[in-house]
């Protein structure tokens, strides 16, 4: 007669070894989820593609990194911005097989504008993007991710930085102050829009009020001293092609 062995992992206490063998990992060593609109022509919304997501339609927020559903044009995600940056991403143009090739702090002087594109000598792409690094809190537990706003996104950027700027504090002498980037929350929805040149998804962001949420906001602020994260240190030349991730 065989009897079934009991797994006693379950009983031993490892809070004597928090962190052991982690020492060394680093914010750039962890996978970064990027939060993007779905579109038509996305993956998730293609049940012939290996990322469709089923129930995924064009306007729903998604996790790039988990593939799944975070929020809808409906169904706000709540994000803490803790981190802002706005830098120039190099692309090689899809015609000439696509792809990332690094990010600059700044236009270089041989760039030349194209209409509505910055074209560098040898062909490639420049776009103006604004990252916003934050935190949300989903099923009871804290994530941290970026949000992107490139192209006809940028608008609803500045829109979301005047928000930012424009909130005002009143100090215990009664002086008033500008507070930190971390110190409201914002309903992170979608929108459609279009034009003369089509139709689309994109970001929507409002005031959701102050971070009541003291995990929240000590996670937020962990990220806002986090050094070379989407800054400087992370901007690649032309012969990059990693991401700062």
């Amino acid at each position: 007669m065989t009897t079934k062995k009991q797994d006693q992992t379950t009983e031993i206490d490892f809070s004597a070894e928090a962190g052991a063998g982690l020492e060394n990992v680093t914010p750039k060593d962890v996978g970064i989820p990027f939060i993007m609109v779905a579109q038509k022509g996305s993956d998730q919304c293609n049940e012939n593609k290996v990322r469709y997501i089923s129930g995924c339609k064009p306007g729903d927020l998604v996790d790039n990194l988990t593939n799944s559903i975070v929020g809808t044009n409906d169904n706000p995600l709540i994000f803490l911005p803790a981190k802002y940056h706005r830098l120039y991403c190099e692309w090689v143009p899809n015609e000439k097989g696509g792809g990332f090739r690094g990010m600059r702090s700044d236009i270089p002087e041989d760039a030349t504008q194209h209409g509505a594109k910055l074209i560098l000598p040898n062909g490639n792409e420049l776009a103006d993007t604004a990252y916003f690094l934050g935190v949300v809190e989903k099923e009871g537990s804290l994530k941290n991710c970026v949000i992107t706003m490139d192209s006809t996104d940028l608008k609803e950027s500045r829109q979301w930085m005047s928000l930012i700027t424009s909130i005002k504090l009143t100090a215990k002498d009664g002086s008033k102050y500008t507070p930190p980037i971390y110190s409201h929350k914002y309903k992170v929805s979608t929108q459609y829009k279009e034009n003369e040149k089509g139709n689309w998804w994109g970001f929507k962001v409002e005031n959701a009020g102050r971070v009541d949420s003291l995990p929240m906001l000590e996670e937020a602020r962990k990220i806002n001293k986090l050094k070379g994260l989407l800054g400087p240190a992370s901007v690649q030349n032309n012969d990059g092609g990693t991401t700062p991730f």
